[in-house]
Protein backbone atom coordinates (compact mmCIF):
# COMPACT_ATOMS: atom_id res chain seq x y z
CA UNK A 1 0.00 0.00 0.00
CA UNK A 2 1.49 3.50 -0.75
CA UNK A 3 2.31 5.33 1.31
CA UNK A 4 1.17 8.83 -0.04
CA UNK A 5 -2.25 9.89 -0.44
CA UNK A 6 -3.63 10.53 -4.29
CA UNK A 7 -4.94 14.67 -3.74
CA UNK A 8 -7.07 16.31 -5.86
CA UNK A 9 -7.34 19.69 -5.24
CA UNK A 10 -7.81 19.86 -0.83
CA UNK A 11 -9.60 16.60 -0.88
CA UNK A 12 -7.62 13.72 0.26
CA UNK A 13 -8.74 9.98 -0.86
CA UNK A 14 -7.38 8.83 2.59
CA UNK A 15 -9.20 8.66 6.13
CA UNK A 16 -8.68 11.97 7.92
CA UNK A 17 -5.05 13.01 8.28
CA UNK A 18 -4.98 16.47 10.09
CA UNK A 19 -2.13 17.84 8.12
CA UNK A 20 -3.69 17.27 4.95
CA UNK A 21 -6.87 19.49 5.69
CA UNK A 22 -8.06 22.27 4.04
CA UNK A 23 -7.60 25.84 5.62
CA UNK A 24 -11.23 26.53 7.24
CA UNK A 25 -11.25 30.16 6.24
CA UNK A 26 -11.87 28.15 2.50
CA UNK A 27 -14.91 26.43 3.70
CA UNK A 28 -15.67 29.58 5.65
CA UNK A 29 -15.55 32.21 2.75
CA UNK A 30 -17.44 29.81 0.31
CA UNK A 31 -20.30 28.90 2.31
CA UNK A 32 -20.82 32.83 2.97
CA UNK A 33 -20.92 33.57 -0.60
CA UNK A 34 -23.51 30.44 -1.20
CA UNK A 35 -25.60 31.92 1.81
CA UNK A 36 -25.62 35.53 0.65
CA UNK A 37 -26.46 34.32 -2.90
CA UNK A 38 -29.45 32.39 -1.42
CA UNK A 39 -30.38 35.21 0.97
CA UNK A 40 -30.18 37.37 -2.53
CA UNK A 41 -32.02 35.52 -4.75
CA UNK A 42 -34.90 35.14 -1.91
CA UNK A 43 -35.84 38.63 -2.89
CA UNK A 44 -36.28 38.17 -7.08
CA UNK A 45 -39.75 36.93 -6.26
CA UNK A 46 -41.02 39.99 -5.46
CA UNK A 47 -42.17 42.18 -8.10
CA UNK A 48 -45.31 43.87 -9.62
CA UNK A 49 -46.77 41.55 -11.49
CA UNK A 50 -49.30 44.07 -13.16
CA UNK A 51 -47.93 47.18 -12.68
CA UNK A 52 -49.31 50.09 -15.69
CA UNK A 53 -47.76 53.42 -16.59
CA UNK A 54 -50.70 54.91 -15.10
CA UNK A 55 -51.49 53.24 -11.87
CA UNK A 56 -52.98 55.37 -9.23
CA UNK A 57 -51.62 55.88 -5.58
CA UNK A 58 -55.23 53.35 -4.51
CA UNK A 59 -54.27 50.69 -7.23
CA UNK A 60 -50.33 50.88 -6.09
CA UNK A 61 -51.27 50.60 -2.32
CA UNK A 62 -53.45 47.52 -3.47
CA UNK A 63 -50.70 46.02 -5.39
CA UNK A 64 -48.22 46.41 -2.71
CA UNK A 65 -50.42 45.18 0.15
CA UNK A 66 -51.26 42.10 -2.56
CA UNK A 67 -47.30 41.26 -2.42
CA UNK A 68 -47.82 40.61 2.08
CA UNK A 69 -47.89 36.85 1.42
CA UNK A 70 -44.61 37.06 -0.50
CA UNK A 71 -42.52 39.47 1.46
CA UNK A 72 -43.77 37.22 5.08
CA UNK A 73 -41.97 34.37 3.35
CA UNK A 74 -39.20 36.45 2.31
CA UNK A 75 -38.76 37.74 5.70
CA UNK A 76 -39.26 34.07 7.34
CA UNK A 77 -36.49 32.64 4.99
CA UNK A 78 -34.39 35.62 5.24
CA UNK A 79 -34.60 34.97 8.82
CA UNK A 80 -33.76 31.16 8.47
CA UNK A 81 -30.75 31.79 6.24
CA UNK A 82 -29.40 34.23 9.27
CA UNK A 83 -29.87 32.06 11.87
CA UNK A 84 -28.15 29.18 9.22
CA UNK A 85 -24.98 31.64 8.06
CA UNK A 86 -24.54 32.61 12.54
CA UNK A 87 -25.21 29.18 13.27
CA UNK A 88 -22.38 27.91 10.38
CA UNK A 89 -20.17 30.58 11.65
CA UNK A 90 -19.88 29.62 15.39
CA UNK A 91 -19.41 26.10 14.21
CA UNK A 92 -16.15 27.13 11.81
CA UNK A 93 -14.77 29.31 14.39
CA UNK A 94 -14.90 26.08 16.41
CA UNK A 95 -13.69 24.06 14.26
CA UNK A 96 -9.67 23.59 14.19
CA UNK A 97 -9.05 22.30 10.52
CA UNK A 98 -11.82 20.95 7.88
CA UNK A 99 -11.11 17.16 6.12
CA UNK A 100 -12.74 15.91 3.19
CA UNK A 101 -15.97 14.57 4.42
CA UNK A 102 -16.59 17.64 6.51
CA UNK A 103 -16.57 19.42 3.38
CA UNK A 104 -19.16 16.83 1.44
CA UNK A 105 -21.51 17.21 4.51
CA UNK A 106 -21.32 21.09 4.49
CA UNK A 107 -21.80 21.12 0.35
CA UNK A 108 -24.69 18.97 1.47
CA UNK A 109 -26.16 21.66 3.83
CA UNK A 110 -25.18 24.56 1.36
CA UNK A 111 -27.20 23.07 -1.51
CA UNK A 112 -30.16 22.59 0.93
CA UNK A 113 -29.69 26.64 1.74
CA UNK A 114 -29.50 27.15 -2.02
CA UNK A 115 -32.74 25.68 -2.60
CA UNK A 116 -34.97 27.33 0.07
CA UNK A 117 -35.66 30.57 -2.24
CA UNK A 118 -37.17 27.91 -5.17
CA UNK A 119 -40.27 26.38 -1.98
CA UNK A 120 -39.91 30.39 -0.43
CA UNK A 121 -41.15 31.34 -4.24
CA UNK A 122 -43.39 28.75 -4.28
CA UNK A 123 -44.96 29.64 -1.09
CA UNK A 124 -45.16 33.13 -1.48
CA UNK A 125 -47.49 32.46 -4.30
CA UNK A 126 -49.52 29.57 -3.54
CA UNK A 127 -50.06 30.33 0.13
CA UNK A 128 -53.11 28.65 0.39
CA UNK A 129 -51.81 25.56 -1.67
CA UNK A 130 -50.34 22.15 1.34
CA UNK A 131 -48.24 21.23 -1.42
CA UNK A 132 -46.87 24.37 -1.03
CA UNK A 133 -46.71 24.56 2.81
CA UNK A 134 -45.47 20.84 2.79
CA UNK A 135 -42.57 21.13 0.67
CA UNK A 136 -41.27 24.62 2.24
CA UNK A 137 -41.59 22.81 5.33
CA UNK A 138 -39.59 19.81 4.17
CA UNK A 139 -36.54 21.87 3.06
CA UNK A 140 -36.47 23.73 5.94
CA UNK A 141 -36.72 20.19 7.87
CA UNK A 142 -33.89 18.79 5.55
CA UNK A 143 -31.77 21.91 5.85
CA UNK A 144 -31.94 21.63 9.72
CA UNK A 145 -31.12 18.32 9.73
CA UNK A 146 -28.09 18.35 7.38
CA UNK A 147 -26.82 21.25 9.91
CA UNK A 148 -27.72 18.79 12.55
CA UNK A 149 -25.55 16.24 10.59
CA UNK A 150 -22.59 18.97 10.15
CA UNK A 151 -22.30 19.38 13.49
CA UNK A 152 -22.00 16.19 14.81
CA UNK A 153 -19.22 15.06 12.47
CA UNK A 154 -17.14 17.73 13.43
CA UNK A 155 -17.56 17.47 17.19
CA UNK A 156 -18.05 13.71 17.34
CA UNK A 157 -14.90 12.37 19.50
CA UNK A 158 -13.42 16.10 19.16
CA UNK A 159 -11.91 14.94 15.62
CA UNK A 160 -12.41 18.95 14.06
CA UNK A 161 -12.88 20.99 17.12
CA UNK A 162 -10.19 22.83 18.72
CA UNK A 163 -8.48 21.61 21.63
CA UNK A 164 -9.85 23.55 23.99
CA UNK A 165 -13.24 22.90 22.86
CA UNK A 166 -12.78 18.93 22.28
CA UNK A 167 -11.85 19.17 25.80
CA UNK A 168 -14.43 20.69 27.41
Amino acid sequence: MPSHAVVVGYVSVQPFERYRAMPKSRIESFSDCVIAFAITLLILDIHLEDARTNIDNAGMIQALLALAPRFSIYVISFLICTVAWVSHHELIHDVDCVDSRLLWLNNLYLMWIAFLPFPTGLLGHYPDQPVAVALYGAVCAVTCLSSSALRWYASFGGRLMKKEIAET
